[in-house]
């Protein structure tokens, strides 16, 4: 939804923090490697993952849409299984405090996320 939003070098560096995300609870859930597919679609055409130290993430995402976007889409990637795993919650609040947001913040996006996945699933039904 906000990926758009982000450089390429942005992109690619979201790609890998999600492949982590994904992994944290030991767990390679369809649901989510479903959505994180349907975000890479989004992305720049061609586009692979990049692996950085995490704490340069702050250097990488600088502004606070860039980092506030990464993390809603990182928390609609650990959702798409309607868990929220505490591996996964706890690798997306590390990279939170890399990009130097609270994780008060982190919990405002899932709340959002999940808001917005229940809207789906209501507009869902009224299609039926």
């Amino acid at each position: 939804m906000f990926i758009q939003d982000l450089s390429v070098e942005q992109q690619q560096v979201f790609l890998y923090l999600a492949r982590k995300v994904i992994e944290a609870d030991g767990v390679l859930h369809e649901l989510q490697l479903g959505a994180l597919d349907t975000i890479k679609k989004q992305c720049e055409y061609g586009i692979s993952e990049k692996e950085v130290p995490l704490n340069t993430l702050g250097k990488i995402f600088t502004t606070n849409h860039a980092k506030h976007a990464t993390l809603l889409e990182l928390t609609s990637v650990a959702l798409a299984d309607s868990r929220w795993h505490d591996n996964e919650r706890d690798t997306i609040y590390s990279y939170a405090k890399e990009m130097g947001v609270s994780t008060q913040k982190v919990d405002q996006l899932k709340d959002w996320v999940v808001k917005n996945f229940m809207l789906y699933q209501e507009a869902v039904k009224l299609l039926d």
